[in-house]
């Protein structure tokens, strides 16, 4: 972290499974059943598939939830499972637009909480300055008006 930084949270990051609504697979993920779903991951999140399994504590599992392919990105991971791919964890309200739209679904009805926290960084001597508390005031009223599509505070 900065020095002398302080934290202002947004909100907490939570996790779905998402895949194409005509994948394969759909009807067995969405009964817990991954032992033959093509796992998507994003490259610096590698142990989101281990960790959302965990948490959902599902027992029909892949063999290895490190295998299949990577992406850099959440939009190109989001394109992936589009085209039908695989499925991907992502944050809920990265894929609310996809969902809405049902170009994506669910996989499976887990919701995974508190993966990530998102914070704005303020200079701790600049606080209090007028700009920087009305910058943080408009961030936090753009997070509350988007409060149905992500898990907020």
């Amino acid at each position: 972290m900065w020095p002398e930084a302080r934290p202002e949270p947004l909100f907490e990051e939570s996790c779905i499974a998402v895949c194409s609504p005509e994948a394969a697979f759909a009807r067995a993920a969405s009964s817990g059943d991954f032992r033959r779903v093509p796992l998507l991951h994003l490259s610096n999140r590698p142990q989101a598939w281990a960790a959302w399994l965990d948490d959902a504590a599902l027992a029909r599992r892949p063999a290895n939830a490190l295998a299949g392919h990577r992406f850099d990105l959440f939009t190109t991971l989001v394109e992936g499972v589009r085209c039908g791919l695989g499925a991907a964890i992502v944050p809920t309200f990265f894929a609310q637009r996809e969902l809405a739209e049902g170009s994506l679904v669910q996989a499976h009805r887990h919701v995974q909480q508190g993966t990530q926290a998102y914070a704005v960084f303020v200079p701790g001597q600049r606080a209090a300055e007028a700009g920087i508390a009305a910058f943080v005031d408009w961030v936090r009223a753009e997070v509350q008006a988007e409060a149905p599509i992500a898990g907020r505070r």
